[in-house]
């Protein structure tokens, strides 16, 4: 009660965006790419000057999720301009963006695992006492508190 959760049939805004995807596309240009290329027209942005930001986010060391996220409305509103005719050509295409590389999966040997397990359950013990040291306390109490999986 009070809390509004967005369901999959609510409708989405007049333009098509939800508004928690406004907000953050308002959030990314404001952070980084207003104070970038905001003194110049939206339709007086090139290919080089939107490549040109990126290799300058890439070179303030952020990490390439970071970098794609910032760019992220652009397409939008290229598109939105494109549709009504204010440009002929999206210099989004063929920018080179660096790429995002999965470094949260880890893959674990059988041994590792069952180390990594019983190392939660010392926690888990250490933490609540006995009776909450079974396997799946351990697991649950793990994940949350020390930032291990364990499934």
């Amino acid at each position: 009660r009070g809390r509004r959760v967005w369901r999959r049939d609510q409708p989405v805004g007049r333009n098509g965006y939800k508004p928690s995807a406004l907000r953050s596309y308002r959030d990314s240009l404001r952070l980084r790419v207003l104070d970038e290329l905001g003194d110049r027209q939206f339709a007086q942005i090139t290919r080089g000057d939107l490549q040109r930001l990126v290799d300058k986010l890439v070179a303030q060391k952020l990490s390439a999720s970071t970098v794609q996220c910032t760019l992220l409305p652009l397409p939008a509103m290229y598109r939105r301009a494109i549709s009504l005719d204010e440009l002929n050509v999206n210099p989004m295409t063929g920018l080179k963006l660096p790429a995002i590389r999965g470094g949260r999966d880890k893959i674990v040997t059988p041994q590792q695992g069952r180390s990594s397990s019983t190392r939660c359950l010392q926690r888990t013990t250490a933490r609540f006492g006995e009776q909450r040291s079974t396997p799946a306390c351990a697991a649950a109490s793990c994940s949350r508190g020390c930032g291990r999986s364990l499934t």
